[in-house]
């Protein structure tokens, strides 16, 4: 009976060290080494080629086997509260990403614009960012399931993406009319406000008949597709207006922009799937014990 005790306070802390949530109290580590410590108080010695030979138990038996009880309680308790605390928490962290992404996804619609595909830099650079604070709110809980991380950092990389074509597709008309500003010299006596409204009015209805339904995605769609307002097709601008990037160069900047965010919030969000135990014992760590 003690023997079974002693096997099951092991079976139980390995348990723990796996499943358990790293939050756990150190009294109950504190159990989990007392129930095994007694091992060597109250466990008989098993000879190599002979009959079993005990000695006197230097501790109370009871108490050891009151502490292998419940030191497996408190196991079973560890397992079934760490996966219900773990989920919360992530769902938690994924929630603060997204907080987190909401100015910087704002930013981005600028920084995508820029010539040379010089934004793409941030893109990576803003992932990490993110990332860095996901996993700040998460890491206590580590590790976390595979498919959770996955889901979680997908979210956060779509939404923080999806902000960014949003706010440039709402800044289209007002750019384009201030391009047309600079370039046409003669706006029929009106003032440069006046003006202004009235190419940005027009550059959302022709994004509406010609790129329906309008809004971001007849922006997508004329990005895809000419990527120019030619002279004449926007009432009262003679000259003809552009983005700095060609239908090809917006659709190779979307590719590269969501690869470079997604990797960048990965970097710190997928190492959310292993346990710190488990991270410092891989031979690529650089703080492995020997």
């Amino acid at each position: 009976m003690q023997e079974r005790n002693i096997i099951h306070a092991e079976a139980s802390r390995a348990r723990v060290r796996r499943y358990g949530s790293s939050r756990c109290t150190r009294r109950r580590t504190q159990v989990l080494d007392a129930a095994i410590g007694n091992r060597v108080e109250t466990q008989g010695i098993l000879a190599e080629d002979g009959p079993r030979v005990t000695r006197e138990p230097l501790g109370n038996i009871d108490l050891a086997s009151s502490i292998g009880e419940q030191s497996a309680a408190i196991a079973e308790q560890a397992l079934t509260e760490a996966p219900r605390r773990s989920t919360a928490r992530w769902w938690t962290a994924v929630a603060t990403g997204l907080v987190v992404s909401a100015p910087l996804s704002w930013l981005l619609s600028y920084g995508a614009l820029l010539p040379f595909y010089l934004g793409l830099f941030f893109f990576a650079l803003f992932g990490i960012v993110i990332g860095a604070s996901v996993f700040r709110v998460a890491s206590p809980v580590r590790p976390i399931g595979r498919w959770s991380v996955f889901s979680g950092t997908t979210v956060i990389v779509l939404t923080c993406w999806g902000f960014s074509l949003v706010k440039e597709s709402r800044d289209f008309p007002g750019d384009m009319a201030q391009e047309a500003i600079g370039k046409v010299r003669d706006i029929g006596g009106r003032s440069a406000a006046e003006y202004r409204a009235n190419v940005e009015e027009a550059v959302v209805r022709f994004l509406e008949e010609r790129f329906p339904p309008g809004g971001t995605l007849g922006y997508v769609r004329w990005s895809l597709s000419s990527g120019e307002l030619k002279k004449g097709e926007i009432e009262g601008v003679p000259v003809s207006l552009r983005r700095p990037q060609g239908p090809v160069g917006w659709a190779v900047r979307v590719v590269l922009s969501i690869a470079l965010l997604g990797f960048g919030v990965a970097s710190q969000t997928f190492a959310l799937r292993t346990s710190p135990e488990t991270a410092l014992s891989s031979p690529q760590s650089p703080l492995r014990k020997e």
